[in-house]
C-alpha cells in the first residue's frame, strides 16, 4: 500500500515537471522491490 502511494506521488510530480522518463537501479537480489516496481508499471530494459 505505501509503495503505491509513494510511486504515484513520484509519477504525479514528474508529470508536473514534464519528466517523461524515469530510470531505476534495483539490485537483482531485491525481488520485493522488483515486484513492486513491475506492479507499478515499470519495465526491465
Amino acid at each position: 500500500m505505501h509503495n503505491s502511494l509513494i510511486i504515484n506521488a513520484l509519477l504525479k510530480w514528474c508529470k508536473t515537471k514534464n519528466i517523461n522518463e524515469i530510470r531505476l537501479d534495483v539490485y537483482e537480489n531485491n525481488p520485493s522491490a522488483i515486484k513492486a516496481y513491475k506492479k507499478a508499471g515499470f519495465k526491465n530494459i
